[in-house]
């Protein structure tokens, strides 16, 4: 297994307001002849519920990070980018 990122944060509105997102990096893949890796996501409640975000596939190069959706890579984040530099992030959890 990889790398595992955890993401608190407070939700007010909610009866149980901490709450974490969970990233794991799990396995290598090749898609069109470029290396990426698969990154399961969950969601934790502290009231006992979990949400599965399922699997995305990403790679990064040495400024930016791309996820793979709808048979293309999206660029999700740019590390050059510049103040007024736009990028256009697409909505993986409702595109595919």
């Amino acid at each position: 297994m990889g790398t595992i990122w955890h993401y608190q944060f407070f939700n007010e509105t909610c009866l149980y307001p901490y709450e974490y997102i969970t990233y794991k990096s799990v396995k290598d893949t090749l898609i069109n002849s470029q290396p990426c890796r698969i990154i399961e996501g969950t969601f934790y409640g502290l009231s006992e519920n979990t949400i599965d975000f399922g699997k995305e596939i990403m790679y990064g190069d040495s400024v930016n990070v791309y996820i793979y959706t709808n048979n293309k890579f999206y660029k999700i984040y740019d590390f050059s980018a510049q103040p007024g530099d736009t990028i256009t992030v697409i909505d993986t959890f409702f595109a595919g």
